[in-house]
Parts: structure tokens; sequence; C-alpha cells
């Protein structure tokens, strides 16, 4: 006999008098039917939810219990009679309210305990535990232990932080949390809107090779749960306790965000693939940035009408190595149109770019400006 809860999900009951609903028979609008799948088999469905509504003939109501089972006859023959069709659904319509209540109780069962992770888990990325020995436990309470090394990551799923996330990015969100959970043994993971948080537990924190690994993984993981909507990711470096927790988790927002950046959606940056950009967010930890991109763009970032259209300009021209053609098609603009805008930056700024020194100073300042807008 094969039992089976099909239709729509099980509804989570959400007050006594509910469950108190559920635990009563079906009305005799949503009575058991049988149907003969033959060759002595019985197919009885029986209504979970007892809904007043009379169904339609042939449709089954949103949510019932589907139970497949071989019939014999008194010969012994596998074969269903009228007798046994009858008895055996009225044994199914009986137990089908029972079953439901078990099901409602444990999905309230199940929602508690996700609760009680995601709270958790928010708890110890936003620091905002009472110290880290409580947090230790309340994390072992849960099943994670946070003295072995973990590696954070993040996912933002649709057009990144910038925009408000969407009914599918939300989907695609809970989907990535449900699929780390479940492929990636002791696993910790939240979905907030259309971003995931997790901590994925690592067997050896002093090696990168296993975090190139997991980054390959992750590439296959996230493409698959979150079907057609964009997405990027970034993983920390590997963490032991609290306090290096929330500090992977801050590098692997930040390495999503510039890893979004730097090669397009669809992949998993790592700290170690960011280049110069993992020795500004140091100086960003420190306060040094902002201060130098104000010393180097300051004049340019004071012009309220033309100064970012000089600064992308710069940004294309230094990308372009210096190519005015290239430059000039990157930005859709005629050569000369280019030309008048570095001479205007030149002017405004009082550098030669040119000068080597000068174009290298400009080239992190407009890279450190993108970290300080992250």
């Amino acid at each position: 006999m094969r039992w089976r809860c099909a239709g729509a999900p099980c509804r989570r009951a959400s007050s006594r008098a509910e469950l108190r609903a559920a635990s009563r028979p079906t009305i005799a609008a949503h009575r058991a039917r049988s149907v003969s799948l033959g060759s002595g088999y019985l197919r009885v469905l029986a209504p979970l939810d007892g809904e007043r509504a009379q169904p339609d003939p042939g449709v089954c109501p949103p949510t019932f219990l589907s139970v497949i089972t071989p019939v014999q006859d008194a010969s012994g023959a596998r074969r269903p009679d009228e007798a046994a069709k009858r008895t055996l659904a009225e044994v199914i319509e009986h137990v089908a309210p029972l079953f439901a209540l078990a099901v409602a109780r444990r999905q309230q069962l199940e929602s508690a305990e996700q609760r009680l992770h995601s709270e958790a888990l928010d708890a110890l990325l936003a620091g905002t535990y009472p110290d880290e020995g409580r947090m230790r436990a309340r994390a072992a309470q849960l099943g994670h232990d946070l003295a072995s090394p973990h590696v954070a990551l993040t996912v933002e799923l649709g057009g990144g932080a910038q925009e408000a996330a969407t009914p599918a990015t939300h989907r695609a969100a809970e989907a990535v949390a449900a699929a780390l959970t479940a492929e990636i043994p002791g696993s910790w993971a939240r979905a907030r809107g259309g971003e995931v948080d997790a901590l994925l537990p690592m067997d050896d924190a002093a090696s990168a090779a296993p975090l190139a690994a997991l980054a390959e993984r992750l590439v296959a993981l996230v493409m698959r749960a979150a079907g057609d909507v964009a997405w990027s990711a970034g993983l920390g470096e590997a963490a032991r306790g609290p306090v290096e927790a929330l500090r992977s988790h801050n590098e692997a927002r930040d390495t999503a965000r510039l890893g979004l950046l730097l090669f397009g959606p669809g992949h998993v940056a790592r700290t170690a693939d960011l280049g110069i950009y993992r020795l500004l967010l140091r100086l960003r930890e420190r306060g040094e940035l902002e201060d130098f991109v104000r010393r180097a763009l300051g004049p340019l970032t004071a012009e309220t009408r033309t100064g970012q259209h000089l600064l992308e300009t710069l940004d294309a021209y230094f990308a372009c190595n210096g190519n005015l053609s290239l430059a000039a098609r990157r930005l859709q603009l005629h050569r000369n149109s280019l030309i008048y805008r570095l001479n205007r930056a030149r002017s405004l700024l009082g550098y030669d770019l040119d000068d080597p020194e000068a174009r290298l100073a400009l080239q992190l300042a407009l890279k450190a400006r993108r970290v300080l807008e992250l």
C-alpha cells in the first residue's frame, strides 16, 4: 500500500480552530472515492481540507490523500470487488483527517525550526549577539560548530543590491537557500528578499584549493536552483568563531558585488579573484580610502553638471589603455568629443594624463570610488 499527499501543498494550520477543524471527519460533499486501476489495484482518494464546495465530477479536491493498494476477492485473486472498495474507502476517509493533522503539526515544527536557524544566523552575521560564548552555544544547539572552519557565501539575485527584490527573486532566493541546506551537509543558510547568506563548512582552511573547488560546485548549484533569474555570488575567506564569521560575511558580500562589476552575472567570485580591489577593500576598512578618492578626484566630483561624464570618460580611456579610437567607440562618442572631455578633465585635475604616476593614481582612485559605492 502506498500513501501519498497529492494536489496542492498541505496547508499549515495557523490556529487551534484550524487544527480542530482538520481533525473532524470530512463532510459528505467530499467523501472518499475509489478508482480501479486494473490488474487488481485500487486507488482511493480522500480529501484532507474538508472544503464544503461540491467538487466537479472527475476533479480531485485541491489537497487529498491518495492510496494505491492491491485488493483481493474471496478466492484470493487480485481483483477488487465493490465491497472491498467501499470498506477501504471508509477506512481511508476516517484516516485522512488524522493524516492531515499530522502533516500540519510536522509543518509547524519545521517552520519553527527554520525560524530559529534564520534568527540565529541573522544575529551572527549582524554581530548582534551578546557575547561569543553565547553565540557559540546557540549555534551548537542548532547543530553548527563555529570552532570548525567555515566560509561565508553571499548570493545576490536579480539586478543586484541596488534593485528591489521581485516575487521571482524571492522564490529564487528561497530555492537557492534550500538547495544549499540539502546538498551541502552542515551548511547554514537563509534567504532575505533577493539575497542569500550562508556559512559553509570547510575541510581545510589553510589551503586555497578547497575554496576553488567549492566555488565551482556552487556555480552549478546556484545556476540550477535560481533558474532563469540572474545572480552573482561571492565567497569570503575561511573563518573560525563568531568574529571571523562576521568578517568572512562582509568579505563575501563585497566580493559578490565587485564580482558582478568585474566578471558579470553567473559567477562565484573569491577574494583571490579581485586583484587590486582586495587591497582597496582593506584600505576602506582602515578608513583611508575615502580621503584618497577625495584628493584625487575631488575637482571632477565637484562638477555637478559634467563631473559624472568626465569620470566615465577617464574610466573608459584608461580601460582602453589610452587608445582614443577604442575609448570613443566604447563611450559611443565622436573622437573629437572624447578629446574635448579629456582636455577638460586635465584642466580641472591639473594632471598630465600621459604621466605614468598620474595615470596610476587616477586609475586607483576610480577603482576605489567603486569600492566606496558598495
